[in-house]
């Protein structure tokens, strides 16, 4: 500002003329000269520097009241609510005019052109915009209405306005006007494109707003007899279930849902290519849903298995693995051993025909020879034939006394055979032996009999002595007679006694002689 007679402006400047205080006129570029009766003010302003002038109160006043004046050489551009002005020069961003302003331009200046950006609806501001912003001195001061976001190229981000989704972004660089401070940035990690699916607050929003995400998302839908099987780059990542719908995050990662129809109880059969998948999935994603969304069993050798769907036997099962759709049906599969088994019936109380009571214990041996009888016919066949066993057994035990039985147990294995063997091979069982373990007495039975047993065998023990002794005293007078005829013989006997007396004596005193030993030591009449 100053007080002159004569004022010099160049090409790219202008002046706002005032004299006594009182605007006169805009001045152009050239030199100007004044009267210096009066005080005279010029405020000067170069183009080269701004574009144009802030409409402050006193400008917005001189507008006002001087309009063809400010008309020849302004213009004037204003921004409402929720919107800026982007202000270009030969293509080049110069000034920013931010929310609820007004700006006045130099018409002087060539190639002006204003856009104007609705910051409410898209407050990310253009890719140019932020470079001239970063690298024009003249554009620093607008910093101060923006904030910049750099993303990952593994992260994506909602972008919220007063608690409202207005945009969600990619990865790169990006700035936002953000005049009122009411802009907030949620970053979403994407490294797993299929975590989408667990996000419950994320499919909200995603559902609220599709047409903010059409470019971010991929939907999918299965119908109500459709399994989806979804694969990253062709690998099994994930299982659908029926009547669902979903989306997963794109990525540069193929995404690919492959749709199987399971309407049919024939195709509920899981391929074995990809069941040698689903046995054992390496993630965990893959993991919980084959848990909840596929059956397996396997039948091993010598055994048999039966697919009960819906309550309806579908199929027998040799030896293999197998596996089958939850969905839409209740599978069960039951397993069946057609091996040589041994059941044991232990500890039957039972009373014999004479009022004894016994504890029994029994074993038998068995086999399934027809797998589907026994699965159609009988809840429980291992039930059934232990119940079998136990009333056979009891049948024949009341029916004898306690002296037959112990006289013979192979006959009450036999008469226990013979009873339930016909019954059970009706449901396709075998029963091919059964043997009585133990015959266990209560204690005061058990004495008796051992009282009983003992008496037995001390007159058995007497007897014999008697027999025996009798034996004795028939081979002495045997002995004797013979004896009686024969001096030599009986000489010869009395010289057996004597070795036999003689054989124990460590001394021996002889008087007489040896013929008074032999002939007067023994002598017989």
């Amino acid at each position: 500002m100053f007080i002159t007679e004569k004022l010099i402006l160049s090409d790219t400047q202008r002046a706002l003329f005032f004299k006594k205080k009182q605007f006169h006129r805009i001045l152009g570029a050239g030199e100007h000269h004044f009267w210096g009766l009066s005080p005279i003010e010029a405020k000067v302003y170069d183009m080269t520097e701004s574009v144009g002038i802030v409409i402050d109160k006193r400008l917005q006043q001189l507008m006002e009241l001087y309009p063809e004046q400010f008309a020849n050489d302004l213009q004037v551009v204003s921004s409402g609510k929720g919107e800026i002005a982007l202000i270009y020069q030969n293509d080049k961003l110069v000034h920013i005019i931010p929310e609820s302003s007004e700006f006045a331009l130099w018409k002087a200046l060539s190639k002006l052109k204003v856009i104007k950006q609705n910051v409410d609806e898209q407050p990310c501001l253009p890719s140019h915009v932020d470079q001239e912003i970063r690298t024009t001195h003249a554009l620093h001061k607008v910093e101060q209405h923006t904030r910049t976001f750099t993303l990952a190229m593994d992260k994506r981000a909602l972008l919220f306005c007063n608690d409202q989704l207005i945009q969600v972004l990619n990865h790169g660089h990006y700035r936002f006007w953000d005049q009122s401070k009411a802009l907030t940035l949620e970053k979403i990690a994407i490294d797993d494109p299929l975590s989408i699916g667990t996000n419950s607050r994320l499919l909200q929003l995603v559902e609220q707003h599709m047409a903010l995400f059409e470019d971010h998302v991929m939907h999918w839908t299965t119908a109500d007899n459709e399994v989806g099987l979804v694969y990253e780059n062709n690998v099994l990542r994930d299982i659908l279930s029926p009547g669902q719908q979903g989306m997963y995050w794109k990525s540069k990662r193929l995404l690919e849902v492959r749709k199987l129809n399971i309407e049919d109880t024939a195709q509920l059969a899981i391929d074995k290519t990809l069941a040698r998948q689903l046995r054992l999935p390496r993630e965990s994603l893959l993991g919980s849903s084959v848990s909840d969304c596929v059956c397996h069993t396997e039948i091993t050798e010598n055994h048999v298995g039966f697919l009960w769907i819906d309550g309806k036997l579908e199929q027998m099962l040799t030896a293999g693995a197998y596996s089958w759709w939850k969905f839409n049906r209740n599978i069960t599969i039951k397993h069946l051993d057609m091996r040589l088994q041994n059941m044991a019936v232990n500890g039957q109380e039972i009373l014999t025909k004479d009022r004894v009571s016994l504890r029994i214990n029994l074993s038998a041996t068995w086999q399934v020879t027809d797998a589907e009888t026994v699965e159609r016919k009988l809840a429980d066949h291992e039930d059934y034939l232990y119940r079998e066993l136990q009333l056979a057994l009891r049948a024949v035990v009341s029916t004898r006394s306690l002296d037959e039985l112990l006289e013979d147990k192979n006959l009450l294995n036999k008469d226990v055979l013979d009873i339930v063997v016909d019954k059970v091979s009706d449901f396709g069982i075998e029963l091919q032996s059964t043997g009585v373990k133990d015959i266990i007495l209560p204690g005061e039975m058990k004495e008796i009999l051992e009282q009983v047993v003992e008496a037995q065998k001390i007159a058995e023990a007497n007897l014999i002595r008697r027999r025996e002794e009798t034996q004795a005293t028939r081979s002495l007078h045997n002995t004797a007679k013979m004896m009686e005829g024969n001096p030599t013989l009986l000489r010869l006997k009395e010289l057996e006694v004597l070795e036999r007396v003689i054989s124990d004596v460590n001394t021996l005193n002889v008087y007489g002689g040896i013929d008074g030993m032999m002939n007067d030591m023994v002598r017989l009449k």
